[in-house]
């Protein structure tokens, strides 16, 4: 029988209720952590955690960006670690860093569950603050104990950069809680044609993601304005492309943009698992942007194909690539096009195999036998 002890888990932003898919990724984690050990899960004040997660929920945090800098949220987190002694503290994102000075005198191992890395993100995205943030960064690293990775890449980028022995390290990407081949595509694709008054004849793609990230604006307008026209030069029969996120509908319109009667705005939607089981292909346009992009895990979970571009790529089983997944460098926008005709014409399966390497209970379970 495995040993128990207790885990802190501490996340400075809004998870719940998760509406995208790195609030689903943190939520999924710590919630697959909770179904085997004791965890904790301290965050800020505007999340509302359902009352039959597996985890303690304990929103107390200041609702700011910048709150890691004040030191009335220490006071908060301190008070906890003293009340709960917690075998493992584990830091979502490594802003909360500081936690470290607190390592001797509680004896907790620290974990940094790094989810992309971030001061390259935010430098894509033109922040300013971005050299803050690789300092920052940079500490986490060398003071944590573990670090939990999502992609292989983000490991290699830290033991190359930050010089991090590569065993103290663990890839766990972002994963599913899906556990085999889903039965009831075509009957869920009925519903959702059904519901949407879709052709039903017409192939139905998929783009879904937060629309308050530049990235995934910038692809809704690549989409729009390069992808489309692409497509409608070599695929002449009808199809219809979703969109689903939140913020979607102010994008839209803070964008003046006209979208083509090909696309239907669905907004963001509770059961975008049945959207994406309902697709034929999952279009992933994203042209920069750091880690990995969850949405197209929670696709292939679905039996949907993927298409996207080279950028998206990171933590996706290499092995479908070609087969399942079609990916083609940025600058090939109607190699983009190609790959949409080329998964349809080639609807493989999702493997038994995918479904248990992406599984949250078994990579958390191989984290946890550490301890």
């Amino acid at each position: 029988m495995q040993k128990r002890y207790s885990i802190l888990s501490v996340c400075w932003y809004k998870i719940y209720p998760p509406q995208s898919g790195g609030q689903n990724g943190i939520a999924a984690f710590n919630e697959a952590v909770a179904a085997q050990q004791s965890l904790t899960f301290i965050c800020s004040k505007n999340n509302i955690i359902p009352a039959n997660s597996p985890l303690t929920g304990k929103p107390v945090l200041g609702i700011s960006k910048w709150q890691f800098l004040h030191w009335r949220n220490y006071r908060i987190i301190q008070k906890e670690i003293g009340q709960l002694q917690p075998a493992l503290l584990i830091l979502e994102h490594p802003y909360y860093f500081l936690l470290y000075l607190l390592k001797k005198k509680y004896a907790f191992q620290l974990i940094l569950h790094a989810h992309n890395i971030e001061y390259q993100r935010a430098r894509e995205n033109g922040k300013w603050f971005w050299p803050l943030l690789k300092i920052i960064e940079r500490i986490a690293c060398k003071k944590a104990d573990f670090i939990v990775c999502k992609t292989k890449e983000d490991a290699s980028f830290f033991a190359e950069k930050f010089a991090i022995p590569i065993q103290k390290m663990m890839v766990i990407p972002y994963c599913s809680s899906v556990s085999a081949l889903p039965e009831n595509g075509p009957e869920c694709q009925q519903e959702i044609r059904t519901r949407y008054d879709l052709l039903p004849a017409g192939k139905i793609f998929l783009f879904a993601g937060s629309f308050d990230y530049e990235p995934n604006q910038q692809a809704l307008l690549h989409l729009v304005k390069t992808i489309l026209p692409n497509l409608k030069t070599i695929y002449k029969d009808p199809f219809k492309i979703l969109l689903c996120g939140v913020k979607l509908e102010e994008f839209i319109q803070s964008a003046e943009l006209n979208l083509p009667e090909e696309f239907l705005v669905l907004g963001w939607v509770p059961d975008i698992q049945s959207i994406f089981k309902a697709a034929d292909v999952f279009i992933n346009p994203v042209q920069k942007g750091g880690g990995i992009q969850t949405k197209n895990i929670d696709a292939l979970a679905q039996n949907c194909s993927v298409v996207g571009y080279t950028t998206v790529g990171n933590g996706m089983p290499e092995d479908l690539l070609g087969k399942k997944i079609f990916l083609t460098d940025p600058e090939e926008p109607f190699g983009f096009a190609k790959n949409i005709v080329k998964a349809l014409e080639n609807p493989v399966n999702t493997p038994p195999g995918f479904y248990t390497y992406y599984n949250w209970k078994n990579r958390v379970e191989a984290f946890l036998k550490q301890y």
